[in-house]
């Protein structure tokens, strides 16, 4: 059968046949022909998405933000993206070709995320922000505010949640949609100062250490133990919202919470939305070992909310190293005055 998909970086109208046999089992356990087909074209369809995506939205607003010194760097990585993406389609067709096993990825049903993008975050996390975690205690979801959800329905209704005043609305609205009670502890210049703190009437605190929204307020690595301290003293758990932390304009990754105590109550979040795309609406969270059963009794029958197109695009792009070099082109790009820029591109 042949099927078409685009080229490398390109789009629909420049096609290229791809030719491949359906596997069939002698057991009679595969779907028909037919469906066999949309599930090749949701896949195909799925790298168009991606694509179309970055090349429109996500560079008007890195151009709003950056400037259009950004453009240039952009137009490279959506290439190197777009190739990236083609190499997983193949590869995705090719273990149809090969193996009724292989081809069960796209079939079976998967729990916290597949095994391969739970894997590529293992590494990742290690090599780029000194976290270390087992697969285990990976679950991807789309998006943050699905993982609020998730943190809501662990933590349970009869939780009071203290957050950062101001914070990102969304946080706020997911938990009082889940009948969770929040209460908010006003900002200083460099975190949640001891005596707002003391004010928290609950045994939970979510916070977004890193470049906070709206504020921008990041906070120090002495607030960041003044959180750990709070968690242990009230035998709590601590939500630590690591949103834009890749884009430090530091030479080195930003410490996490979480990695300064991987053992206490720390639950980790961070998403795709900053350094690939909103639209992705992919993102992870990394549960501490001493809520994995819990977390298993009560939200274990969830399946996992992002296609396995995606989640495989996602492996190779951090496998490959892809990502990381991206992630340090960004970085340098942020690090250079806005005269800087402007000469690199006249």
């Amino acid at each position: 059968t042949t099927y078409y998909g685009a080229q490398s970086g390109t789009f629909p109208q420049r096609r290229k046949p791809i030719s491949i046999t359906t596997p069939i089992d002698s057991a009679g356990e595969l779907p028909p022909i037919a469906e066999l087909n949309d599930m090749i074209a949701q896949l195909t369809f799925a790298q168009y998405q991606l694509l179309s995506y970055v090349r429109s939205d996500k560079r008007r607003k890195y151009e709003d933000r950056y400037g259009d010194t950004w453009g240039k760097d952009f137009e490279s990585q959506v290439h190197r993206t777009g190739a990236v993406a083609n190499l997983m389609r193949v590869n995705v067709l090719k273990r149809m070709e090969s193996s009724v096993n292989s081809f069960r990825i796209t079939l079976s049903r998967i729990l916290n995320g597949c095994e391969e993008l739970r894997e590529a975050l293992r590494d990742y996390l290690l090599r780029s922000r000194d976290i270390a975690v087992t697969p285990e205690q990976i679950v991807v979801g789309s998006g943050a505010e699905y993982l609020y959800s998730l943190v809501a329905q662990l933590l349970g209704r009869e939780s009071v949640i203290a957050l950062e005043e101001p914070s990102y609305s969304p946080i706020r609205q997911v938990y009082e949609a889940q009948g969770i009670r929040c209460e908010g502890l006003a900002l200083g210049e460099d975190g949640i100062p001891d005596g707002e703190l003391e004010r928290a009437t609950g045994r939970v605190l979510h916070v977004t250490p890193y470049h906070s929204f709206p504020s921008g307020v990041t906070a120090s690595m002495e607030r960041r133990g003044a959180y750990l301290s709070w968690t242990r003293e009230r035998q709590g758990i601590l939500v630590e919202d690591d949103f834009d932390s890749e884009f430090t304009l530091s030479r080195r990754a930003e410490p996490t919470v979480f990695s300064l105590s991987p053992e206490d109550g720390v639950i980790y979040l961070n998403s795709f939305s900053r350094t690939i795309g909103p639209g992705l609406r992919v993102g992870y969270m990394l549960l501490p070992p001493p809520l994995l059963e819990r977390y298993g009794e009560k939200l274990g029958f969830y399946s996992c909310t992002v296609p396995v197109f995606e989640q495989l695009l996602l492996a190779e792009l951090l496998n490959s190293g892809d990502f990381e070099r991206h992630i340090n082109r960004v970085r340098r790009q942020l690090r250079r005055s806005p005269e800087e820029r402007q000469e690199e591109t006249a």
